[in-house]
């Protein structure tokens, strides 16, 4: 791989792959995690792996939405920060989001473990998924689910779009919703 190569290695794995074959992943994204994460490229394989373990340890609940063909990320926002280039959050559009998180006695309808997520498909925008607004609750599916099968369907989604995501931001330690997005 010289200089100027097409290729370069994975940062998981130190396979070589295209390079636009490698996701971006960034838990550090927003400056809005642990100190010791870094930036990485990652190929597919390695990108659901890494994103599997935040999905799993995460401690608190978020709205999950199937990653989109339309977009080229896929983005962790916190309900308590605001990202002004990329999204804000409206009181209307927060307290949406609040209402749809699984409440704390929810089990994940897949396996019945304790569901941190609510997981919804692109549908759940009414519109263009870039604007942000939600359709009226009962004209989406939604159910409640745990880490592990968030991280299945992601990894599942990822596979059938056959879409690189530039950015993939995995969860914080707050509430929020995890989403499609144009970055």
């Amino acid at each position: 791989m010289g200089l100027f190569s097409s290729e370069a290695p994975c940062d998981g794995c130190l396979i070589p792959f295209e390079k636009k074959a490698l996701y971006g992943f960034d838990p550090t994204w927003r400056r809005n995690r642990r100190s010791d994460d870094k930036r990485r490229r990652l190929c597919a394989a390695c990108v659901s792996s890494a994103l599997e373990d935040y999905l799993i340890r995460f401690a608190h609940r978020a709205l999950a939405v199937e990653p989109a063909r339309d977009g080229n990320a896929y983005l962790f926002a916190p309900l308590d920060r605001a990202s002004p280039r990329l999204w804000t959050w409206t009181d209307e559009l927060q307290e949406q989001v609040r209402d749809l998180l699984p409440k704390p006695e929810a089990a994940c309808a897949r396996c019945r473990a304790p569901a941190q997520y609510t997981w919804c498909g692109p549908e759940i925008f009414r519109g263009v998924f870039a604007e942000y607004v939600l359709a009226e609750r009962g004209s989406f599916p939604e159910e409640p689910r745990c880490g592990k099968c968030v991280a299945a369907a992601v990894d599942q989604a990822f596979r059938e779009l056959g879409t690189v995501f530039h950015e993939v931001s995995p969860p914080a330690d707050a509430d929020g919703a995890l989403f499609p997005a144009s970055i």
